[in-house]
Formats: C-alpha cells, sequence, structure tokens
C-alpha cells in the first residue's frame, strides 16, 4: 500500500468486494447455511446451525477446509472464513464448503 498507493487500494478493494460476493452466492446455495454481508472487514461468519451438522468445524476439516471455529468465539455453530487469498484458491475453498454440508455430513 505504501509503494503502489490508491490504485493498488482500490484494485484490492474490489478483489475483496468479489470475493465477499462469491463466499455470499455459495452460502445462499447451501441449504442451512447463513452469513450476514461483512462491512469493512475480509473475514465472512457463517452460520452454520441451520444445517443439523453437530460439529460444523469437524464437517470442513473432514472436507479438507479449515476455517475459525466459532466456538473459540463464543459463537458456537459458526465458522469464520478468511477471503484475502488468490481467488482460484477461495473457490476451491468453496467447493469444499459445498462438501462439507452436503447431505450426509457428519
Amino acid at each position: 500500500a505504501w509503494r503502489h498507493g490508491d490504485p493498488w487500494r482500490r484494485q484490492l478493494v474490489a478483489v475483496l468486494e468479489r470475493h465477499r460476493d462469491m463466499v455470499l452466492e455459495a452460502v445462499r446455495s447451501i441449504p442451512g447455511l447463513t452469513a450476514a454481508t461483512p462491512h469493512a472487514t475480509y473475514l465472512v461468519w457463517i452460520d452454520c446451525r441451520g444445517t443439523g451438522v453437530a460439529d460444523p468445524q469437524a464437517a470442513c476439516e473432514a472436507a479438507g477446509l479449515g476455517p475459525s471455529d466459532g466456538r473459540d468465539f463464543g459463537f458456537p455453530g459458526f465458522i469464520r472464513l478468511n477471503i484475502a487469498c488468490p481467488t482460484p484458491r477461495l473457490a476451491e475453498a468453496l467447493k469444499r464448503l459445498r462438501r462439507a454440508f452436503a447431505s450426509g455430513a457428519p
């Protein structure tokens, strides 16, 4: 940011907005998941309580995804996903999120 200034910042904000939209779209497509639209952050809180999955963190890890466990922050049944990563990595993470909460997940 210091080296490239405002043009770099604008590009970063655009990427993070695109990532936010990717995550919210994916969450809407997975039954039982919800997420509030994050503002001024690259962390998305996902409410997994509606999925019926007893341990969302374990389900994610079994699918190869490593979000932050909401229990660590006093929010059992939630996961926190960092979206500040390369776009292909986020796309793969969202595939794994779908797999984690597919019918029959633990």
